[in-house]
C-alpha cells in the first residue's frame, strides 16, 4: 500500500516537529542543570560583581599549594564553604546574592579544592550542629561557614561588605577577600593566634569555671597560646590578647633605658592593628599601671576613694539593678544593649533577629569614659538616636571609646554599692547615678592603602573591657536562657580580623541601599538585547528557508 506525498510530508512535519519538542525540552533540562549547579551563568550587570579577581585566582593558586605543604605534603584537605539557607532564597536576597554567586565561582574554578553546599537552619537546624560552639550558641539563615576538617569559621553576610562610620549601608563588595582570608585560616596557612596572659595571677586554665570561655576562643576562629609578658615576645600572628581578671600589675619598665616593660611591649602590639579583650570585677585589685594604660584607650574602673583622701581607694563599685536581675539579690544585672554607635554594631546581628538575647553581668564593676578623653553627644538622624562616647585625637592619635552594655538606669532603681578586695559590702557607701556602663569598646583608627585604586582599608586596633568576670563563667556560656556566648563571639570574630592581607581593593555599589531595585537598568544592555534578539533571528530564519523551499516543491 503506498501512502500519498502530503500523508509523507506530514508524517515527517509531525517528526520534525516532536524531535524539536524533544530538543527544547532537553535544552531546558540542560541549561537548568548548567545555571542551577553553578556551572555557567552571565554576568549581566555593569560592575561584573560575579567574576573572580585575577588577585583572587592567584592567592587562592598560593593557598592550595601551601595548603598542602602544612598536610605534610598530602592532597589538601577539601574546603566546604556552607550557607544556611536555600539556593532560592539566597538568589532572591539582595545582600546574600553577591555572596553565593562568588561562592560559587570559587567552586567552579576550584572544584578539586572548595565543596559548595547550601542546607536550610530554620526547617533543619541540626544540619549545622557541628559547627556550634555549644549546643546554645546561634547560627542564622544570613551566615556562611567556611569549613575544613575540624575548623571552621562561621561568618555573617555583613562580613562580606565594607560600610562607612556608623552607617548600614554597605559602600563596597569585599566578599573575595573575606572568602580567601577564611579559606586561608581554616587550613592552618594562616590562623590568628590568641594569647592568654599567664604571669599575673589570671584564673584561666583547662578544667577551670572558665573551660567554655575558651572553648569560646577557639570557636571564633583563634589558636590559643599563654603569653608571659616579662619573659616573652608576643608573636606576629598575634590578634588578640586576652587578659582575664589579673590579680597583679604589670611592669611599665623605663622607657628612658630602652626597656618598656610588659605595657611598652602592649603599646606597641596595640598600635599595629590588633585588639586586647580585657575582664575585670569588684574584687580585682587596684593594679596602677594597668589602669593607666587602660585610662590611656578612654576607660577607668569605678573605684570608691577615700572621702579625706583622694589619692587613696578603699575599694571598687558594683553595679546593683533589683528590677533588672536575675537573682534575689540584685547584682547578676540583666544588661540593656546600645542601639547606636560602633558600641552598638558589635551587637547588631543579635538585636537583628527580633527579640535579642538577654545578656547577663553579675558581679560587675561599673566602667567610665577616661577623663583625658572629651565626652561627645551625637545627635539623631533618621535611624539612630543620641548615645554618648569619648573621643581621643592628639599627637596623631585618633581613639573613639563607645558603650556596649550598661545597667538599666535610675528610672528603674539601678545603684552601686561599695565593696572591699574580698567582695564584703563597705557600709553606708553608695552611688547612685542611674545608668551605668558594664562593657565597653575602644578604637584606634588608622587606615592603609589598598590595592592600586587609591581606596584604603581599615587597620583600626580595638580594646574591649569588661566589668564582669562571671560573665564568663560556664553555667552563663552553656546556658540556652542567655545569649553571653554569642555576645563573646560576635566580638572576638571582629577581633580575629586579618589586617594585613592587603592588595584587595573594593568593587564599588552603584547604589548605597540594597533593595530590590538594586540591580541598574543600565546594566550590560548590549549583551541583553543580543541574547534576546539572537533566537528570534534564528527562528525567523528557519521560518522564511521552510516557506521558500515548500513554494519551490509545489
Amino acid at each position: 500500500m503506498r501512502f500519498p506525498h502530503s500523508a509523507k510530508r506530514g508524517a515527517i512535519a509531525f517528526a520534525i516537529t516532536a524531535a524539536v519538542l524533544a530538543a527544547v525540552i532537553l535544552l531546558n533540562i540542560g541549561a537548568s542543570a548548567l545555571f542551577g549547579g553553578g556551572l555557567l551563568f552571565w554576568d549581566l550587570t555593569n560592575e561584573s560583581m560575579y567574576r573572580l579577581n585575577q588577585e583572587t585566582v592567584d592567592l587562592m593558586k598560593q593557598t592550595v599549594d601551601e595548603a598542602k605543604a602544612v598536610a605534610s605534603g598530602t592532597d589538601a584537605q577539601k574546603v566546604t564553604i556552607l550557607f544556611c539557607a536555600d539556593a532560592d532564597i539566597l538568589t532572591e536576597n539582595e545582600q546574600l546574592r553577591y555572596v553565593y554567586y562568588t561562592a560559587r565561582a570559587l567552586a567552579k574554578k576550584f572544584p578539586a579544592f572548595i565543596d559548595l553546599k547550601t542546607a536550610d537552619v530554620w526547617s533543619n537546624p541540626s544540619s549545622v550542629d557541628a559547627y556550634r560552639v555549644n549546643s546554645y550558641s546561634t547560627i542564622y539563615q544570613t551566615d556562611v561557614i567556611v569549613s575544613c576538617g575540624t575548623e571552621f569559621r562561621v561568618l555573617h553576610a555583613s562580613s562580606f561588605y565594607t560600610y562607612s562610620d556608623d552607617s548600614d549601608d554597605p559602600w563596597a563588595y569585599s566578599g573575595e577577600k573575606t572568602f580567601v582570608k577564611a579559606v586561608r585560616a581554616i587550613t592552618r596557612v594562616e590562623t590568628p593566634v590568641c594569647c592568654v596572659t599567664t604571669n599575673h595571677g589570671e584564673p584561666l586554665a583547662e578544667g577551670t569555671d572558665y573551660a567554655a570561655l575558651l572553648a569560646a576562643v577557639k570557636g571564633a576562629g583563634f589558636s590559643i597560646q599563654t603569653l608571659d609578658l616579662a619573659t616573652g615576645q608576643i608573636p606576629e600572628e598575634c590578634r588578640m590578647i586576652l587578659v582575664f581578671d589579673p590579680q597583679t600589675d604589670f611592669s611599665a619598665g623605663n622607657p628612658l633605658s630602652g626597656d618598656g616593660g610588659e605595657l611598652g611591649k602592649l603599646d606597641v602590639y596595640m598600635k599595629n592593628a590588633n585588639s586586647l579583650f580585657l575582664f575585670a570585677n569588684p574584687q580585682t585589685p587596684v593594679l596602677p599601671n594597668l589602669e593607666t594604660f587602660l585610662e590611656e584607650w578612654g576607660v577607668r574602673f569605678a573605684r570608691y576613694q577615700n572621702p579625706e583622701n583622694e589619692l587613696e581607694t578603699l575599694g571598687s563599685y558594683r553595679v546593683v539593678s533589683p528590677n533588672d536581675a536575675v537573682d534575689s539579690a540584685g547584682r547578676a544585672v540583666l544588661a540593656q544593649y546600645e542601639t547606636a554607635g560602633s558600641g552598638a554594631s558589635i551587637t547588631k546581628k543579635m538585636r537583628a533577629q527580633g527579640v535579642a538575647p538577654k545578656v547577663v553581668f553579675p558581679n560587675a564593676m561599673p566602667l567610665e569614659f577616661s577623663a583625658t578623653y572629651h565626652l561627645e553627644i551625637s545627635t539623631a538622624t533618621e535611624t539612630t538616636g543620641r548615645y554618648e562616647f569619648g573621643k581621643y585625637a592628639k599627637n596623631d592619635e585618633w581613639r573613639a571609646v563607645y558603650k556596649i552594655f550598661s545597667s538599666a538606669g535610675a528610672d528603674r532603681m539601678a545603684y552601686a554599692e561599695a565593696v572591699d578586695q574580698t567582695g564584703a559590702v563597705l557600709p553606708d557607701v553608695t552611688d547612685a547615678r542611674g545608668n551605668y556602663t558594664l562593657a565597653t569598646l575602644t578604637y584606634r583608627y588608622d587606615s592603609q592603602k589598598e590595592g592600586n585604586l587609591g581606596l584604603s582599608v581599615n587597620r583600626d586596633s580595638m580594646l574591649c573591657v569588661f566589668g564582669s568576670t562571671d560573665f564568663a563563667k560556664d553555667e552563663l556560656l552553656r546556658s540556652s536562657a542567655y545569649g553571653n556566648t554569642d555576645l563573646l563571639l560576635e566580638i572576638m570574630r571582629g577581633m580575629s580580623q586579618d589586617n594585613y592581607a592587603v592588595g584587595f581593593a573594593p568593587e564599588w555599589l552603584h547604589r548605597t541601599n540594597m533593595d530590590s531595585n538594586y540591580y541598574t537598568d543600565g546594566g550590560n544592555r548590549t549583551a541583553g538585547i543580543i541574547l534576546a534578539i539572537i533566537p528570534a533571528t534564528v527562528a525567523l530564519g528557519l521560518g522564511i528557508f521552510v516557506l521558500i523551499r515548500r513554494r519551490k516543491a509545489r
